[in-house]
């Protein structure tokens, strides 16, 4: 029998545990977020460098959409 098709009861049970965890988690994202709070956008780039550029002007754009 070849095994690399053959999908085993504990592979099963991962994808399993891994499609209910996913679904159970993604209800956290979906909370508010408390008026007032300001949200920390990291670059973890040096100041000046194209990411951060980058991060910036996405930042500046999210700003009022959120």
């Amino acid at each position: 029998m070849d095994n690399t098709t053959f999908l085993t009861r504990r592979h099963a049970l991962r994808w399993a545990a891994a499609a209910s965890a996913s679904s159970t988690l993604s209800a956290f994202g979906q909370s508010d977020w408390p008026q007032g709070k300001a949200i920390t956008f990291v670059v973890p780039f040096t100041a000046g460098s194209g990411t951060d550029v980058i991060a910036r002007t996405i930042a500046e754009k999210l700003g009022p959409l959120l």
